[in-house]
């Protein structure tokens, strides 16, 4: 006898759920912007636009020297507030939202240097939905260096590596920490009295919006490796014959072949990059390091090879060649001695930890991060610890056990250069 008034009492309600059932078909029908994230460096800003559905209809107006660009898209609701651009960025001033008609929106932006807008979409990918991407880069004088354009140069997510990164491959093995010892031979690293000092740029990963690994106190690795890489820049800014830059000095995002543009465009003879590990088990620990595998030099290879104008780029133009064959081999021999240069640094820097941390990997890893793409510069990446692990967490914060790390580090790369003297690039 309850039953029945229960059922009856539903049956009523049916057209009214039919009714919302229907009319949430209907409005799922228009793609939707669900969020808008916002990335910038100094010289480019990214703005990527949440959609609930691939969007058929977008445009871009704009002419070369003009304050304002418009993106319409049509065929789309908004369905999120319009986030304001950092106060750093110094590309976009502002931007506001327009609806010239049922279901187009309309997007002014007022800028305040000349850019190159890019638009394009992405699919759906790991835990992101369909994605809209608008990247507008600060024009740069003929006169002036610029790194690549290439539709890596800013990351589709926030990413460390490309997406061939599951290949690693390992190299030199060391033994177990506590029986690493070093007795590096002694010999004067005075750079001759032609050149100019060593070039050591250090990169901490990560920044701005991108924390990075954030340790079970809620420490982030942005921070952890930014205080490392400041030490680290003054131990060899202390050294004569070597002077050191950092990629970042402040809380900032810098896209991955940014990091590498710098490191170029100061002439860089090494570079580092400085990362906190972290895994789902709090219990994994120890230090790493990381060079660039052949599968990484070889999509590189690719990339340079398919970009000639880049090729000037390349140790003062040796490579601006129209002979394609020879523009390879000497593409191959860089790479090849880059690699192996940043093989011996690792063993050194990894030697080094092992005298005061334990180590997670005892031996070189290659693996394919961006950061280590520079054809033609050594280049290694250093995890210093798991910010997961609580112990190394704390450990991690702590200045006197950051200045061991960045000693450990500068100590390494003194090793090498130490037996392998020779002219800055």
């Amino acid at each position: 006898m309850i039953e029945v008034p229960r059922c009856r009492s539903f049956l009523w309600k049916l057209p009214i759920v039919f009714c919302l059932l229907f009319s949430g078909m209907a409005l799922g029908a228009v793609p939707a912007i669900t969020k808008i994230r916002i990335s910038d460096s100094p010289d480019a800003i990214r703005f990527v636009f949440d959609v609930t559905a691939p969007v058929k209809s977008r445009h871009i107006s704009y002419h070369p020297g003009s304050d304002s660009l418009t993106l319409d898209i049509k065929g789309i609701v908004l369905a999120t507030e319009l986030p304001k651009p950092a106060i750093k960025n110094t590309l976009v001033k502002n931007y506001t939202s327009q609806v010239p008609s049922e279901n187009n929106l309309s997007l002014t932006f007022e800028l305040a240097h000349a850019t190159t807008p890019k638009l394009f979409a992405l699919d759906p990918s790991g835990s992101y939905g369909h994605r809209l991407v608008l990247d507008l880069k600060k024009n740069v004088p003929a006169n002036i260096v610029s790194p690549p354009a290439s539709k890596a140069a800013m990351p589709n997510d926030i990413s460390d590596m490309d997406d061939d990164f599951p290949i690693i491959q390992s190299q030199i093995n060391l033994p177990p920490p506590g029986k690493v010892k070093l007795k590096p031979q002694l010999v004067s690293s005075k750079r001759p009295s032609t050149g100019r000092p060593l070039m050591i740029v250090i990169d901490p990963g990560h920044g701005g919006h991108d924390p990075g690994a954030i340790g079970i106190a809620g420490h982030r690795e942005k921070v952890v490796v930014l205080q490392i890489g400041k030490i680290l820049r003054d131990m060899f800014n202390k050294e004569k014959g070597y002077t050191a830059k950092l990629t970042r000095d402040r809380d900032v995002y810098i896209p991955l072949r940014e990091r590498l543009a710098i490191a170029r465009r100061n002439k860089a003879d090494f570079f580092v990059s400085i990362h906190a590990d972290a895994y789902k088990n709090p219990q994994a620990k120890g230090a790493s390091v990381f060079a660039l595998s052949e599968r990484g030099a070889t999509s590189e290879m690719a990339r340079w090879m398919a970009q000639k104008e880049n090729e000037s780029e390349l140790l003062d133009g040796v490579y601006a060649s129209n002979d394609k064959v020879l523009r390879s081999v000497l593409l191959d021999l860089s790479q090849t001695y880059a690699i192996s240069t940043s093989l011996d640094v690792g063993k050194n820097i990894l030697g080094r930890l092992g005298d005061m941390t334990y180590l997670h990997s005892f031996r070189v890893e290659q693996a394919a991060f961006v950061v280590l793409k520079s054809p033609d510069i050594p280049s290694l990446l250093v995890e210093t610890g798991f910010i997961s692990n609580p112990i190394q967490e704390e450990q991690l914060m702590n200045e006197a056990y950051q200045t061991k790390i960045a000693r450990a580090i500068f100590n390494g790369v003194k090793d090498y250069f130490a037996k392998h003297p020779r002219e800055a690039r």
